[in-house]
């Protein structure tokens, strides 16, 4: 059965470049460009194995998204992917110590990085050139 990974990102070019690498691994993806709209997915679908998550959106940023996805399921993995890390320092130690579970990923991300990233969820060789 193949792996279904949620991406949450308000940048079309990024939510694009996610689904070429990651759909062409097989993998099932689905994009969205917002908090709420990732939170509305995963509340009427709650099976994905994967969740790539943005920190800095308009409306909902990814700290508030987190919040509310850890409160529709507790474990499922979460990567936030970000070139903000440093302006969001504060709220990623309070979700820290909140244990809001969350690995930490920083933009710009290439091709081989996202694969195996991925890989270490789904415990796949992390040679990009394999197909999953």
């Amino acid at each position: 059965m193949k792996k279904k990974i949620l991406i949450i990102d308000d940048d079309k070019h990024v939510r694009y470049s996610f689904i070429l690498i990651l759909g062409n691994q097989g993998y099932f993806i689905n994009a969205v460009e917002s908090g709420e709209k990732g939170i509305e997915e995963l509340s009427n679908n709650d099976d994905y194995d994967l969740i790539l998550l943005d920190l800095k959106m308009p409306g909902m940023d990814g700290i508030e998204t987190l919040k509310h996805i850890r409160s529709i399921n507790s474990k499922i993995p979460v990567f936030i992917v970000t070139a903000f890390q440093e302006e969001y320092l504060s709220d990623l130690k309070e979700i820290t110590v909140k244990e809001l579970n969350f690995e930490l990923l920083n933009k710009p991300l290439d091709r081989n990085q996202i694969l195996m990233s991925i890989g270490t969820v789904f415990d796949t060789p992390s040679n990009p050139l394999i197909k999953h």
